[in-house]
Protein backbone atom coordinates (compact mmCIF):
# COMPACT_ATOMS: atom_id res chain seq x y z
CA UNK A 1 0.00 0.00 0.00
CA UNK A 2 1.08 3.58 -0.67
CA UNK A 3 1.43 5.96 2.26
CA UNK A 4 1.11 8.82 -0.21
CA UNK A 5 -0.60 9.12 -3.62
CA UNK A 6 1.35 6.82 -5.99
CA UNK A 7 1.57 9.31 -8.85
CA UNK A 8 4.74 10.83 -7.43
CA UNK A 9 6.45 7.43 -7.52
CA UNK A 10 5.64 6.96 -11.20
CA UNK A 11 6.89 10.39 -12.23
CA UNK A 12 10.49 9.43 -11.45
CA UNK A 13 10.54 6.21 -13.46
CA UNK A 14 11.30 7.68 -16.91
CA UNK A 15 14.24 9.70 -15.58
CA UNK A 16 15.60 7.36 -12.93
CA UNK A 17 14.67 3.78 -13.86
CA UNK A 18 13.60 3.57 -17.50
CA UNK A 19 14.25 -0.18 -17.58
CA UNK A 20 14.12 -2.90 -14.93
CA UNK A 21 15.41 -6.42 -15.54
CA UNK A 22 14.23 -9.66 -13.99
CA UNK A 23 16.46 -12.51 -12.82
CA UNK A 24 16.86 -13.70 -16.42
CA UNK A 25 17.99 -10.30 -17.67
CA UNK A 26 14.64 -9.78 -19.41
CA UNK A 27 13.41 -6.20 -19.73
CA UNK A 28 10.19 -6.08 -17.74
CA UNK A 29 9.60 -2.34 -17.55
CA UNK A 30 10.20 0.04 -20.42
CA UNK A 31 9.00 3.63 -20.25
CA UNK A 32 8.93 6.40 -22.82
CA UNK A 33 12.34 7.60 -21.66
CA UNK A 34 13.76 9.63 -24.54
CA UNK A 35 17.33 8.35 -24.23
CA UNK A 36 16.17 4.75 -24.08
CA UNK A 37 13.98 5.25 -27.12
CA UNK A 38 16.86 6.76 -29.08
CA UNK A 39 19.67 4.44 -28.04
CA UNK A 40 17.86 1.12 -27.71
CA UNK A 41 14.43 1.07 -29.28
CA UNK A 42 15.59 3.23 -32.17
CA UNK A 43 18.26 0.67 -33.05
CA UNK A 44 15.79 -2.19 -33.03
CA UNK A 45 17.29 -3.89 -30.00
CA UNK A 46 14.01 -3.81 -28.05
CA UNK A 47 11.11 -5.39 -29.87
CA UNK A 48 9.52 -7.12 -26.88
CA UNK A 49 7.46 -4.13 -25.78
CA UNK A 50 5.51 -4.01 -29.03
CA UNK A 51 5.00 -7.78 -29.04
CA UNK A 52 3.41 -7.61 -25.60
CA UNK A 53 1.37 -4.48 -26.14
CA UNK A 54 -2.38 -4.72 -26.67
CA UNK A 55 -4.98 -1.98 -26.78
CA UNK A 56 -5.12 -2.09 -22.98
CA UNK A 57 -1.51 -0.90 -22.75
CA UNK A 58 -1.84 1.84 -25.38
CA UNK A 59 -2.35 5.50 -24.57
CA UNK A 60 -4.23 8.03 -26.69
CA UNK A 61 -4.15 8.72 -29.53
CA UNK A 62 -3.27 5.12 -30.47
CA UNK A 63 -5.68 3.63 -27.94
CA UNK A 64 -8.48 5.84 -29.26
CA UNK A 65 -7.74 4.84 -32.85
CA UNK A 66 -7.80 1.13 -32.03
CA UNK A 67 -11.03 1.48 -30.09
CA UNK A 68 -12.53 3.23 -33.08
CA UNK A 69 -12.17 0.08 -35.17
CA UNK A 70 -14.48 -1.94 -32.94
CA UNK A 71 -16.29 0.50 -30.67
CA UNK A 72 -19.39 1.06 -32.78
CA UNK A 73 -20.14 -2.65 -32.92
CA UNK A 74 -20.57 -2.68 -29.14
CA UNK A 75 -22.77 0.39 -28.81
CA UNK A 76 -26.28 -0.33 -27.40
CA UNK A 77 -28.02 0.10 -30.76
CA UNK A 78 -25.66 -2.35 -32.48
CA UNK A 79 -25.72 -4.88 -29.66
CA UNK A 80 -29.53 -4.80 -29.77
CA UNK A 81 -29.31 -6.38 -33.21
CA UNK A 82 -28.12 -9.56 -31.52
CA UNK A 83 -30.94 -9.75 -28.95
CA UNK A 84 -32.95 -12.40 -30.78
CA UNK A 85 -29.87 -14.58 -31.32
CA UNK A 86 -28.90 -14.14 -27.66
CA UNK A 87 -32.36 -15.18 -26.47
CA UNK A 88 -32.20 -18.31 -28.60
CA UNK A 89 -28.69 -19.06 -27.35
CA UNK A 90 -29.66 -18.62 -23.69
CA UNK A 91 -32.86 -20.64 -24.02
CA UNK A 92 -31.11 -23.49 -25.81
CA UNK A 93 -28.18 -23.51 -23.39
CA UNK A 94 -30.43 -23.65 -20.32
CA UNK A 95 -32.66 -26.29 -21.88
CA UNK A 96 -29.68 -28.55 -22.56
CA UNK A 97 -28.23 -27.93 -19.10
CA UNK A 98 -31.52 -28.77 -17.40
CA UNK A 99 -31.61 -32.21 -18.97
CA UNK A 100 -29.47 -33.80 -16.27
CA UNK A 101 -30.09 -34.45 -12.57
CA UNK A 102 -27.07 -32.38 -11.53
CA UNK A 103 -26.09 -29.20 -13.33
CA UNK A 104 -22.68 -27.56 -13.33
CA UNK A 105 -23.97 -24.07 -14.06
CA UNK A 106 -20.48 -22.65 -14.65
CA UNK A 107 -19.51 -25.26 -17.24
CA UNK A 108 -22.86 -25.63 -18.99
CA UNK A 109 -24.24 -22.08 -18.83
CA UNK A 110 -21.77 -19.36 -17.78
CA UNK A 111 -18.95 -20.83 -19.87
CA UNK A 112 -21.03 -21.26 -23.01
CA UNK A 113 -23.11 -18.13 -23.44
CA UNK A 114 -20.54 -15.28 -23.54
CA UNK A 115 -18.03 -16.91 -25.88
CA UNK A 116 -20.68 -18.12 -28.32
CA UNK A 117 -22.36 -14.73 -28.44
CA UNK A 118 -18.98 -13.05 -28.85
CA UNK A 119 -18.12 -15.38 -31.73
CA UNK A 120 -21.35 -14.36 -33.43
CA UNK A 121 -20.71 -10.64 -32.96
CA UNK A 122 -17.10 -10.76 -34.12
CA UNK A 123 -17.63 -13.23 -36.95
CA UNK A 124 -15.65 -16.16 -35.51
CA UNK A 125 -16.79 -19.68 -36.50
CA UNK A 126 -18.78 -21.25 -33.68
CA UNK A 127 -16.63 -24.37 -33.72
CA UNK A 128 -13.71 -22.30 -32.40
CA UNK A 129 -15.58 -21.39 -29.19
CA UNK A 130 -14.37 -24.29 -27.05
CA UNK A 131 -10.76 -23.74 -28.14
CA UNK A 132 -10.97 -20.04 -27.29
CA UNK A 133 -12.33 -20.80 -23.81
CA UNK A 134 -9.56 -23.33 -23.18
CA UNK A 135 -6.83 -20.99 -24.42
CA UNK A 136 -8.27 -18.17 -22.33
CA UNK A 137 -8.18 -20.39 -19.25
CA UNK A 138 -4.56 -21.23 -19.93
CA UNK A 139 -3.65 -17.57 -20.35
CA UNK A 140 -5.61 -16.02 -17.50
CA UNK A 141 -5.54 -18.96 -15.10
CA UNK A 142 -2.11 -20.36 -15.84
CA UNK A 143 -1.28 -20.52 -12.11
CA UNK A 144 -4.55 -22.28 -11.29
CA UNK A 145 -4.03 -26.09 -11.06
CA UNK A 146 -7.60 -26.58 -12.28
CA UNK A 147 -6.43 -25.54 -15.75
CA UNK A 148 -3.24 -27.58 -15.74
CA UNK A 149 0.21 -27.53 -14.18
CA UNK A 150 2.00 -24.16 -14.15
CA UNK A 151 4.78 -23.62 -16.64
CA UNK A 152 8.24 -24.47 -15.30
CA UNK A 153 10.63 -21.57 -14.85
CA UNK A 154 12.52 -22.45 -18.03
CA UNK A 155 9.30 -22.41 -20.04
CA UNK A 156 8.23 -19.10 -18.53
CA UNK A 157 11.54 -17.62 -19.62
CA UNK A 158 11.10 -19.03 -23.11
CA UNK A 159 7.63 -17.54 -23.62
CA UNK A 160 8.07 -14.31 -21.70
CA UNK A 161 7.85 -12.22 -24.89
CA UNK A 162 4.24 -13.31 -25.48
CA UNK A 163 1.09 -11.74 -24.03
CA UNK A 164 0.43 -13.36 -20.63
CA UNK A 165 3.81 -15.10 -21.01
CA UNK A 166 2.14 -18.29 -22.25
CA UNK A 167 2.40 -20.27 -25.53
CA UNK A 168 -1.39 -20.45 -25.84
CA UNK A 169 -1.12 -16.89 -27.16
CA UNK A 170 0.39 -18.40 -30.29
CA UNK A 171 -2.67 -20.58 -30.80
CA UNK A 172 -4.92 -17.54 -30.55
CA UNK A 173 -2.63 -15.68 -32.97
CA UNK A 174 -2.77 -18.58 -35.43
CA UNK A 175 -6.57 -18.47 -35.49
CA UNK A 176 -6.53 -14.68 -35.76
CA UNK A 177 -4.12 -14.74 -38.70
CA UNK A 178 -6.24 -17.29 -40.53
CA UNK A 179 -9.40 -15.22 -40.05
CA UNK A 180 -7.62 -12.04 -41.12
CA UNK A 181 -6.44 -13.62 -44.38
CA UNK A 182 -9.96 -14.84 -45.02
CA UNK A 183 -11.50 -11.40 -44.44
CA UNK A 184 -8.96 -9.66 -46.65
CA UNK A 185 -9.79 -12.09 -49.44
CA UNK A 186 -13.56 -12.16 -48.82
CA UNK A 187 -14.80 -9.18 -46.77
CA UNK A 188 -18.03 -9.46 -44.81
CA UNK A 189 -20.20 -7.13 -42.74
CA UNK A 190 -18.65 -8.08 -39.40
CA UNK A 191 -16.18 -6.87 -36.78
CA UNK A 192 -13.27 -8.95 -38.07
CA UNK A 193 -13.57 -7.43 -41.53
CA UNK A 194 -13.54 -3.93 -40.07
CA UNK A 195 -10.48 -4.84 -38.02
CA UNK A 196 -8.72 -6.25 -41.11
CA UNK A 197 -9.65 -3.58 -43.64
CA UNK A 198 -10.34 -0.47 -41.55
CA UNK A 199 -7.79 2.15 -40.61
CA UNK A 200 -6.57 3.14 -37.16
CA UNK A 201 -4.60 6.37 -37.10
CA UNK A 202 -4.54 6.61 -40.87
CA UNK A 203 -3.36 3.08 -41.66
CA UNK A 204 -4.46 -0.53 -41.55
CA UNK A 205 -3.39 -2.78 -38.72
CA UNK A 206 -0.38 -4.96 -39.36
CA UNK A 207 -0.87 -8.70 -38.97
CA UNK A 208 0.73 -8.61 -35.51
CA UNK A 209 -1.47 -5.70 -34.41
CA UNK A 210 -4.58 -7.51 -35.64
CA UNK A 211 -3.54 -10.64 -33.71
CA UNK A 212 -3.08 -8.73 -30.46
CA UNK A 213 -6.37 -6.86 -30.78
CA UNK A 214 -8.14 -10.14 -31.55
CA UNK A 215 -6.60 -11.79 -28.47
CA UNK A 216 -7.65 -8.92 -26.23
CA UNK A 217 -11.24 -8.98 -27.51
CA UNK A 218 -11.84 -12.72 -27.25
CA UNK A 219 -9.99 -13.33 -23.98
CA UNK A 220 -10.94 -10.21 -22.01
CA UNK A 221 -14.45 -10.05 -23.45
CA UNK A 222 -15.20 -13.66 -22.64
CA UNK A 223 -13.51 -13.88 -19.24
CA UNK A 224 -15.17 -10.88 -17.62
CA UNK A 225 -18.71 -11.78 -18.72
CA UNK A 226 -18.35 -15.46 -17.89
CA UNK A 227 -17.26 -14.72 -14.33
CA UNK A 228 -20.00 -12.11 -13.92
CA UNK A 229 -22.60 -14.75 -14.84
CA UNK A 230 -20.95 -17.30 -12.54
Amino acid sequence: MFREPPEACFVGFPAEEPAIQDAHGFLVNCTEHGELQRDVVGQGRIEVRDQLRTMLEEDPPRHTALRGLVNRDFLPRQVARHEAALRRLVAGTIERAAGGELVDAVATVAKQIPIRLLCGILGIPGEAADDLVRWGNELIGQDDPEYGPPLPAAERARWRHLPFGHPSSLRVFELASSLRRERLARPRDDVLTRMATGEAGGRRLTGAEFDRLFLMLVVAGNETTRHAIS
